[in-house]
């Protein structure tokens, strides 16, 4: 129930990438590594160079592991 509320929300807010991120991180928590790591990748994307950027990218490749 709670993932549907979060991807009912992706018409709205999917242009932003804390949506991704947010999202990335309930699929992990649901044990969903596969989904989270695209949502993260969407959100890594979005992002510009700088520590954010690789502060996800980093969180990614621990998905990917």
């Amino acid at each position: 129930a709670g993932m549907a509320a979060v991807d009912g929300l992706a018409a709205e807010l999917g242009a932003y990438h804390p949506y991704h991120t947010a999202r990335s991180y309930f699929l992990t928590e649901l044990g969903r590594n596969d989904e989270a790591a695209v949502a993260l990748s969407e959100a890594i994307g979005m992002i510009p160079e700088g520590p954010e950027r690789r502060l996800l990218a980093d969180r990614l490749a621990s998905l990917r592991s």
